[in-house]
């Protein structure tokens, strides 16, 4: 593969990244409103106690993946500033 494929693919990946970081944001914040919504945590108390942990991690989660989002789109950007000045001088 030359150097243009394999921007390519890079830039394929990270959209996948981007993807999931989105996906897991909303997958952890859908969840929080199913358990409270179903009130799972009473139900069954044991698995209250790993809820009640996740649900103090949901905002380390965020951070997380707001970071990642963040650091995906400026590598992209670079990688979209790069291109033309490669191909074009």
């Amino acid at each position: 593969m030359d150097g243009l494929h394999k921007l390519a693919v890079s830039l394929l990946f990270l959209k996948s990244v981007l993807f999931t970081a989105f996906v897991n944001i909303i997958f952890v914040y859908y969840g929080d409103i199913l358990f409270n919504k179903y009130n799972i945590g009473e139900k069954y108390p044991n698995i209250g106690k790993i809820i009640k942990l996740r649900q103090k991690y949901t905002k380390y989660y965020f951070i997380l993946n707001c970071l990642l989002i963040f650091g995906v789109i400026l590598v992209e950007v670079v990688f979209s500033i790069c291109i033309p000045s490669i191909f074009y001088i």
